[in-house]
């Protein structure tokens, strides 16, 4: 751990390069994971809701159909 520390004192200029390259590989991999959830989730949504949906329309349009016996 004291080395670790030590040689990032020890070399602060050589590591701004190798901070903005792992910067620059990172960045897109992170907004790539934030997009595939937030697609997964709006999907998902979409899902309750048209369930919901088709409910509240079979519902309403079982008001407006007269079912009468028969005979």
């Amino acid at each position: 751990m004291f080395g670790a520390t030590a040689g990032m004192l020890h070399y602060r200029a050589d590591r701004a390069p190798n901070l903005v390259a792992e910067a620059t590989g990172v960045c897109p991999e992170i907004g790539l994971a934030a997009l595939v959830v937030d697609r997964l989730v709006s999907r998902h949504q979409q899902r309750r809701w048209n369930f919901a949906y088709d409910a509240l329309a079979q519902r309403v349009s079982e008001t407006f159909v007269d079912v009468r016996p028969t005979g």
